[in-house]
Protein backbone atom coordinates (compact mmCIF):
# COMPACT_ATOMS: atom_id res chain seq x y z
CA UNK A 1 0.00 0.00 0.00
CA UNK A 2 2.68 2.32 0.42
CA UNK A 3 4.53 1.48 -2.50
CA UNK A 4 1.39 2.09 -4.71
CA UNK A 5 0.94 5.59 -2.48
CA UNK A 6 3.96 6.64 -3.32
CA UNK A 7 3.68 6.26 -7.20
CA UNK A 8 -0.30 7.09 -7.01
CA UNK A 9 0.20 10.16 -9.42
CA UNK A 10 1.99 7.73 -12.03
CA UNK A 11 -0.87 5.45 -12.17
CA UNK A 12 -2.97 5.84 -14.96
CA UNK A 13 -6.61 6.61 -14.72
CA UNK A 14 -8.40 3.66 -16.11
CA UNK A 15 -6.31 1.78 -13.01
CA UNK A 16 -8.49 2.17 -10.08
CA UNK A 17 -6.66 1.57 -6.70
CA UNK A 18 -8.62 0.24 -4.06
CA UNK A 19 -6.78 1.41 -0.91
CA UNK A 20 -7.41 4.48 1.51
CA UNK A 21 -6.33 7.85 -0.02
CA UNK A 22 -2.94 9.57 0.75
CA UNK A 23 -4.39 11.20 3.74
CA UNK A 24 -6.33 8.44 5.30
CA UNK A 25 -3.19 6.46 5.25
CA UNK A 26 -1.53 7.99 8.05
CA UNK A 27 -4.18 6.85 9.83
CA UNK A 28 -3.96 3.61 8.53
CA UNK A 29 -0.63 3.35 9.15
CA UNK A 30 0.16 4.93 12.34
CA UNK A 31 -1.18 3.86 16.04
CA UNK A 32 -0.01 7.49 16.56
CA UNK A 33 -2.18 9.49 14.56
CA UNK A 34 -5.03 7.11 14.72
CA UNK A 35 -4.90 6.81 18.80
CA UNK A 36 -5.21 10.52 18.68
CA UNK A 37 -8.02 10.65 16.64
CA UNK A 38 -9.81 7.99 18.74
CA UNK A 39 -9.46 10.02 21.87
CA UNK A 40 -10.61 13.12 19.92
CA UNK A 41 -13.80 10.96 18.83
CA UNK A 42 -14.48 10.19 22.35
CA UNK A 43 -13.63 6.57 21.70
CA UNK A 44 -12.21 4.66 24.66
CA UNK A 45 -8.86 3.55 24.04
CA UNK A 46 -5.94 2.41 26.59
CA UNK A 47 -3.86 4.91 28.52
CA UNK A 48 -1.82 6.52 26.62
CA UNK A 49 1.41 8.37 26.10
CA UNK A 50 1.98 10.11 23.20
CA UNK A 51 6.40 9.53 23.57
CA UNK A 52 7.41 11.20 19.91
CA UNK A 53 5.62 11.99 17.05
CA UNK A 54 7.98 11.00 14.19
CA UNK A 55 8.46 14.37 12.44
CA UNK A 56 11.77 15.91 11.99
CA UNK A 57 12.85 18.26 14.78
CA UNK A 58 9.81 17.00 16.63
CA UNK A 59 9.96 16.63 20.70
CA UNK A 60 10.77 13.41 22.48
CA UNK A 61 8.90 13.16 25.97
CA UNK A 62 8.86 10.05 27.91
CA UNK A 63 7.20 11.25 31.13
CA UNK A 64 3.92 10.55 30.61
CA UNK A 65 5.17 6.72 31.35
CA UNK A 66 5.25 7.72 35.00
CA UNK A 67 1.28 8.11 34.63
CA UNK A 68 0.76 4.42 33.53
CA UNK A 69 0.89 1.45 35.09
CA UNK A 70 2.92 -1.77 34.14
CA UNK A 71 3.00 -3.57 32.03
CA UNK A 72 2.96 -1.50 28.99
CA UNK A 73 2.87 -2.15 24.94
CA UNK A 74 5.65 0.35 23.50
CA UNK A 75 4.41 0.58 20.32
CA UNK A 76 6.69 1.91 16.71
CA UNK A 77 4.86 3.16 13.85
CA UNK A 78 5.70 2.22 10.38
CA UNK A 79 7.47 4.81 8.19
CA UNK A 80 9.81 5.19 5.29
CA UNK A 81 12.93 5.31 5.19
CA UNK A 82 15.43 7.76 3.52
CA UNK A 83 16.87 5.67 1.11
CA UNK A 84 13.18 4.68 -0.15
CA UNK A 85 12.80 1.33 2.09
CA UNK A 86 10.14 0.79 4.47
CA UNK A 87 10.29 0.17 8.29
CA UNK A 88 7.62 -1.96 9.96
CA UNK A 89 6.01 -1.00 13.06
CA UNK A 90 6.68 -2.75 16.38
CA UNK A 91 4.67 -3.83 19.39
CA UNK A 92 7.16 -4.57 22.43
CA UNK A 93 6.03 -5.30 26.04
CA UNK A 94 8.05 -3.51 28.53
CA UNK A 95 7.14 -5.12 32.69
CA UNK A 96 9.13 -2.07 34.58
CA UNK A 97 10.70 1.25 34.04
CA UNK A 98 13.94 0.20 33.48
CA UNK A 99 12.79 -2.08 30.90
CA UNK A 100 10.95 0.60 29.11
CA UNK A 101 14.16 2.87 28.71
CA UNK A 102 15.87 0.40 27.46
CA UNK A 103 13.48 -0.39 24.38
CA UNK A 104 13.26 3.50 24.05
CA UNK A 105 16.58 4.26 23.74
CA UNK A 106 16.65 2.23 20.59
CA UNK A 107 13.11 2.94 19.42
CA UNK A 108 14.26 6.78 19.61
CA UNK A 109 17.38 5.40 17.34
CA UNK A 110 14.67 4.13 14.83
CA UNK A 111 13.02 7.11 14.35
CA UNK A 112 9.48 5.87 13.71
CA UNK A 113 6.58 7.53 15.78
CA UNK A 114 6.17 6.60 19.15
CA UNK A 115 3.41 5.80 21.84
CA UNK A 116 3.17 3.53 25.27
CA UNK A 117 -0.18 1.60 26.09
CA UNK A 118 -1.38 0.02 29.56
CA UNK A 119 -1.86 -3.11 28.63
CA UNK A 120 -5.58 -4.51 28.24
CA UNK A 121 -5.98 -8.08 29.38
CA UNK A 122 -8.88 -9.64 27.62
CA UNK A 123 -9.56 -10.93 23.93
CA UNK A 124 -9.43 -9.09 20.68
CA UNK A 125 -12.81 -8.14 18.72
CA UNK A 126 -13.00 -6.65 15.03
CA UNK A 127 -15.44 -4.68 13.24
CA UNK A 128 -15.07 -4.44 9.75
CA UNK A 129 -16.94 -2.36 7.58
CA UNK A 130 -17.05 -0.65 4.05
CA UNK A 131 -17.73 2.98 3.13
CA UNK A 132 -18.47 5.10 0.47
CA UNK A 133 -19.75 8.09 -0.38
CA UNK A 134 -19.22 9.33 2.69
CA UNK A 135 -21.80 6.05 4.09
CA UNK A 136 -21.12 2.61 5.44
CA UNK A 137 -22.25 0.11 2.83
CA UNK A 138 -21.50 -3.34 4.45
CA UNK A 139 -20.38 -4.16 7.90
CA UNK A 140 -18.97 -7.22 9.56
CA UNK A 141 -17.30 -8.51 13.06
CA UNK A 142 -16.12 -11.24 15.20
CA UNK A 143 -14.70 -12.05 17.87
CA UNK A 144 -11.53 -13.96 19.15
CA UNK A 145 -11.48 -17.01 20.71
CA UNK A 146 -7.78 -17.78 20.10
CA UNK A 147 -4.54 -15.65 19.52
CA UNK A 148 -1.32 -16.36 18.73
CA UNK A 149 0.60 -16.09 20.99
CA UNK A 150 -2.26 -16.47 23.42
CA UNK A 151 -1.89 -13.21 25.47
CA UNK A 152 -2.74 -11.07 22.67
CA UNK A 153 -1.72 -11.10 18.96
CA UNK A 154 -2.91 -12.65 15.64
CA UNK A 155 -6.35 -14.28 15.62
CA UNK A 156 -6.36 -18.16 15.10
CA UNK A 157 -9.95 -18.86 16.07
CA UNK A 158 -12.82 -16.46 15.79
CA UNK A 159 -16.78 -16.59 15.44
CA UNK A 160 -18.77 -14.21 14.06
CA UNK A 161 -20.70 -12.16 16.40
CA UNK A 162 -23.13 -8.92 15.74
CA UNK A 163 -21.00 -6.82 18.30
CA UNK A 164 -23.12 -3.84 18.04
CA UNK A 165 -20.87 -1.94 20.46
CA UNK A 166 -17.18 -2.58 18.16
CA UNK A 167 -19.68 -1.92 14.81
CA UNK A 168 -21.14 1.31 16.53
CA UNK A 169 -17.28 2.33 17.85
CA UNK A 170 -15.85 1.69 14.49
CA UNK A 171 -18.03 3.22 12.13
CA UNK A 172 -17.94 6.65 14.58
CA UNK A 173 -14.31 6.47 14.24
CA UNK A 174 -14.19 6.06 10.18
CA UNK A 175 -17.34 8.43 9.65
CA UNK A 176 -14.90 11.14 11.85
CA UNK A 177 -11.68 10.70 9.44
CA UNK A 178 -14.15 10.65 6.38
CA UNK A 179 -13.15 7.61 5.30
CA UNK A 180 -13.64 5.32 1.85
CA UNK A 181 -13.03 2.45 1.58
CA UNK A 182 -12.45 -1.09 3.32
CA UNK A 183 -11.22 -1.17 6.90
CA UNK A 184 -10.25 -3.49 9.75
CA UNK A 185 -10.83 -1.65 13.55
CA UNK A 186 -9.79 -3.61 15.97
CA UNK A 187 -10.47 -3.42 19.63
CA UNK A 188 -9.65 -5.11 22.80
CA UNK A 189 -12.29 -6.04 24.89
CA UNK A 190 -11.49 -6.14 28.59
CA UNK A 191 -13.11 -8.87 31.42
CA UNK A 192 -15.67 -6.15 32.54
CA UNK A 193 -16.96 -5.56 28.38
CA UNK A 194 -15.64 -2.35 27.79
CA UNK A 195 -13.84 -2.04 24.45
CA UNK A 196 -10.36 -0.39 23.88
CA UNK A 197 -9.67 0.70 20.53
CA UNK A 198 -6.20 -0.38 19.07
CA UNK A 199 -5.75 0.23 15.39
CA UNK A 200 -7.18 0.45 12.11
CA UNK A 201 -6.22 -1.92 9.08
CA UNK A 202 -7.22 0.04 5.92
CA UNK A 203 -7.00 -3.25 3.69
CA UNK A 204 -8.84 -6.97 3.31
CA UNK A 205 -8.28 -8.72 6.25
CA UNK A 206 -6.45 -12.18 6.93
CA UNK A 207 -10.08 -13.51 9.08
CA UNK A 208 -11.93 -12.36 5.24
CA UNK A 209 -13.31 -16.10 4.65
CA UNK A 210 -15.11 -15.84 8.14
CA UNK A 211 -16.99 -13.04 6.40
CA UNK A 212 -17.20 -14.67 2.81
CA UNK A 213 -18.57 -18.19 4.72
CA UNK A 214 -21.05 -15.86 6.85
CA UNK A 215 -22.02 -14.50 3.11
CA UNK A 216 -20.58 -11.05 3.54
CA UNK A 217 -18.57 -10.59 0.51
CA UNK A 218 -16.39 -7.62 0.86
CA UNK A 219 -14.31 -7.94 -2.16
CA UNK A 220 -17.04 -7.75 -4.45
CA UNK A 221 -18.99 -4.88 -2.97
CA UNK A 222 -15.69 -3.30 -2.51
CA UNK A 223 -15.04 -3.41 -6.36
CA UNK A 224 -18.85 -2.80 -7.18
CA UNK A 225 -18.34 0.68 -4.58
CA UNK A 226 -15.20 1.22 -7.14
CA UNK A 227 -17.25 0.88 -10.46
CA UNK A 228 -20.42 2.94 -9.81
CA UNK A 229 -20.54 6.23 -10.94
Amino acid sequence: IYALDAVRAEVPDSVKLLMPSSEQLRYTLSKYHATQAAQRLGIPTPRTAFVYDGTQGGTWDDSGLAQLRYPLILKVDNRPLPAGGYQRGRAIRVDDAQQAQAVLFELRASGGAVIAQERVPGRGAGAFLLRAQGRTLLQFAHRRLHEVPYTGGVSSLRQSDPEAPALALGERLLAGLDYSGVAMVEFRRAPDGELHFLEINGRLWGSLALALHAGVDFPLAMVQAALSP
